[in-house]
């Protein structure tokens, strides 16, 4: 399983690790589609006494896409945010189209969306 992010991120519940993994497009659908299906774990950091502690995790479905033969999707490492470092975005191609998807920590948990691209129907922001 790809790790498409593996970072610290720091919201008003302080720095954490943040890791999100990819761990399933092989869910096909009755319409010929594929989802794409995300774990996210966000972990304490570790200190002399004591060690990494697992603060949350979970797991999202970040879009579907029609099957056609050599459509490849690809996932490019995750960059934190300069400006935010709450946020991080991953940068994904989808044959020839590219989008992008964002992270977001919110307490100890991660929100995970797609802003733009072939897996959304209407940007976000």
């Amino acid at each position: 399983m790809p790790v498409l992010f593996c970072g610290e991120c720091v919201s008003d519940a302080g720095p954490h690790l943040v890791r999100v993994i990819f761990t399933d497009k092989s869910h096909i659908s009755l319409k010929n589609t594929q989802c794409i299906v995300c774990s996210i774990e966000v972990y304490e950091p570790a200190t002399m006494v004591s060690p990494l502690k697992l603060a949350s995790a979970g797991s999202v479905s970040l879009g579907s896409y029609p099957i056609e033969p050599m459509q490849v999707l690809r996932v490019f490492a995750g960059q934190v945010d300069k400006k935010d470092r709450s946020r991080f975005t991953l940068r994904y191609q989808l044959g020839t189209a590219e989008g992008e998807i964002v992270g977001r920590m919110n307490g100890r948990v991660v929100e995970l969306f797609v802003k733009n691209g072939p897996l959304m129907d209407e940007p976000k922001e």
